[in-house]
């Protein structure tokens, strides 16, 4: 029997407001942020500046700011900097180096990104991308993640990370909307099979990201059957969705 078998891809950017663990919050001075991101502890970064200024990419820092934000009044304290918000209506089109503007020389301060993220159902066997397509029951695949958030995950941008700090999610349904969480390389019983755990929380650290199931025991056997002798993975469409949370991006 040679199944047919559609894997789709669903990319929810922004679908939780969860926050991830605490620790994704303290950024150093020029660690990227992205556009959505809430309570980041500036302090560092700033060290003491309370003027930032943004040129285009490409222009000189000592050039007069196309854009700049006064993040408190002189002289005074203010504790939204330790929980800072880089929202859309401040920044969106203003991606890139965030100088301190009010002394030389000018420092980067933090660098602003969209977030981007794609999900894809990848053929580890062609190294092609094979999302939206009808595969066969012998098709040897997994899931791929293009992200530039890897970066939020770097040690050196943000130090006091730990390895609970993830903000990824990923999920498989098959087409009668069950969660998928087990990925069998054989039948039930049979000698050599592995049963591997969806990995629905990837650490990733850098981009892309594939999952590397394959390497623990054998491909995703989308012929495999239990141990009631019925198929694990019935024949139709099967969806894999991610959704990422990081710092309750909104």
């Amino acid at each position: 029997m040679q199944g047919k078998y559609i894997l789709l891809v669903l990319i929810l950017l922004l679908l939780t407001v969860v926050p991830s663990g605490a620790t994704t919050t303290k950024i150093v001075a020029g660690a990227p942020v992205f556009v959505g991101e809430s309570d980041v502890d500036l302090t560092r970064a700033l060290d003491n500046c309370r003027i930032i200024g943004w040129v285009p990419n490409g222009s000189s820092p000592t050039m007069p700011a196309a854009k700049n934000i006064t993040l408190r009044p002189l002289n005074e304290f203010s504790s939204v900097l330790a929980k800072y918000t880089f929202s859309p209506a401040e920044y969106s089109g203003y991606e890139g180096a965030w100088y301190c503007e009010e002394r030389a020389p000018y420092k980067t301060v933090f660098v602003v990104k969209e977030p981007q993220l794609k999900i894809r159902v990848w053929d580890i066997d062609a190294d092609m991308d094979v999302t939206g397509t009808t595969i066969p029951a012998t098709a040897n695949v997994t899931y791929r993640i293009d992200t530039n958030m890897d970066t939020a995950l770097h040690l050196k941008y943000r130090l006091d990370l730990t390895p609970a700090d993830g903000f990824y999610t990923v999920k498989l349904t098959d087409p009668n909307g069950k969660s998928v969480t087990n990925i069998y390389t054989g039948s039930y019983g049979n000698p050599g099979t592995v049963i591997q755990t969806l990995d629905t929380n990837p650490y990733i650290t850098s981009s892309p990201y594939t999952w590397n199931f394959w390497k623990a025991g054998g491909k995703w056997d989308h012929l495999a059957r239990n141990i009631q002798g019925d198929f694990v993975y019935p024949m139709g469409t099967y969806r894999f969705t991610v959704s990422q949370n990081l710092n309750r991006m909104a």
